[in-house]
């Protein structure tokens, strides 16, 4: 698409949103034959911020999938490098959340 604006969010959002916005795995891929600008802009809260999702995402219907935590937590609950390789891979909060749910 010409002149588009490509915005991912992160994990972070998709938590205080409730799941609403969902965030992608994704990469850039270059083309041989077009030339293209790319700029990554992250934004993050201090490690003492705490991450939960935010009332207005919440009913009785659509109740919270996600505990509150630090953004120290969830930084280090998602940031799992393997076998020493630049690639960082994302794991489920939602799904260890219920893990842990049902152990306690």
């Amino acid at each position: 698409m010409p002149n588009a604006y490509i915005v991912n969010f992160g994990l972070p959002l998709q938590v205080v949103t409730n799941g609403v916005l969902k965030s992608i795995e994704h990469r850039v891929v270059t083309n041989p034959k077009e030339a293209r600008r790319s700029v990554g802009v992250f934004i993050t809260p201090s490690w003492d911020c705490l991450i939960s999702p935010v009332e207005e995402f919440l009913s009785k219907e659509n109740p919270a999938c996600y505990h509150a935590i630090t953004f120290r937590e969830f930084y280090n609950m998602h940031s799992v490098v393997k076998d020493g390789l630049s690639s960082v891979f994302t794991i489920s909060h939602k799904n260890i959340q219920e893990t842990v749910d049902t152990q306690i």
